[in-house]
C-alpha cells in the first residue's frame, strides 16, 4: 500500500491568522504589507505560520471547475499580498528570509490601517 506524502500545493488553506478569534487591533508590532512572488500567498502563509509571525491573509471561498467537477476553493481576497505584524526587525528579515517575498510595504498610519483591516476581518 502506498502512503501519499502532500505537498504545500496540495494540504489546506492556511489559517486567515495563526490566532483565529482575537481583534486585529489587538495584535502587537508594526504590520507590513508583503507583496508576494506570484501565486505564493499560501505558501507564505504556511512559512509565516511555521515561523510563529503574526500574519493576515484574508480568503474568500468560491467555486473552480475541472472538468466535469465543481470545487469549492479557498482564494486570497487581495491575490498578491499578506499582511504581517513584525516585533522586531529580526521578525521581518525572517519573512523576507522565506523567498516568497518580492517587496515588503511599511504601513505609514497604523491606526487607520489597523482599524481598516478589523473591517476585512
Amino acid at each position: 500500500m502506498r502512503t501519499m506524502v502532500l505537498d504545500e500545493q496540495r494540504q489546506p488553506a492556511p489559517p486567515m491568522t495563526p490566532l483565529e478569534g482575537r481583534n486585529i487591533v489587538d495584535f502587537p508590532g508594526r504590520w507590513w504589507l508583503l507583496h508576494t512572488r506570484s501565486r505564493s500567498e499560501n505558501a507564505l502563509a504556511w512559512d509565516l505560520h511555521r515561523l510563529n509571525l503574526t500574519y493576515f491573509l484574508p480568503l474568500t471561498r468560491t467555486f473552480r471547475r475541472f472538468g466535469a467537477r465543481k470545487v469549492e476553493v479557498s482564494i486570497p481576497l487581495f491575490p498578491g499580498y499578506v499582511f504581517v505584524s513584525c516585533n522586531s526587525r529580526e521578525d521581518r528579515y525572517l519573512a523576507l528570509t522565506t523567498h516568497r517575498v518580492a517587496q515588503a510595504i511599511e504601513v505609514v498610519d497604523q491606526a487607520l490601517f489597523k482599524t481598516e483591516l478589523n473591517y476585512v476581518h
